[in-house]
């Protein structure tokens, strides 16, 4: 029994999903290591494309899609909001930014019911 939940646990997801939920956790941790960063904002940021990419892992739709890169857009805006856009650490959290919302593209292609 242990084996098959286990299997099954692993089974669970795409590679997409699972890059999200990556770059939602570095996000949050910017925000504890980096002082650049706004905490507050950094922390929210990060859990919301976690949550985004966790849902969509165990509730695949078009709706998980959307809020995976509509979360992206979010980390995009993220130096912005959080006051930090003139900082070099800006560069990375748009990077990162742009590449949930290719990581959220890639899930919509890869979901079968498309």
């Amino acid at each position: 029994m242990g084996r098959e939940m286990n299997a099954n646990i692993v089974d669970r997801g795409s590679a997409p999903d699972w890059l999200i939920i990556a770059f939602g956790a570095v996000i949050a941790v910017l925000a504890f290591v980096n002082d650049t960063i706004s905490t507050p904002w950094g922390i929210v940021v990060g859990l919301v494309v976690v949550v985004a990419g966790c849902y969509d892992m165990f509730q695949p739709s078009a709706l998980a899609v959307l809020a995976e890169a509509v979360a992206g857009a979010l980390v995009f805006a993220l130096p912005w909001i959080g006051g930090f856009a003139a900082s070099s650490i800006a560069w990375l959290v748009w990077a990162i930014g742009l590449l949930t919302v290719v990581s959220a593209a890639w899930s919509w292609a890869s979901h079968p019911t498309n």
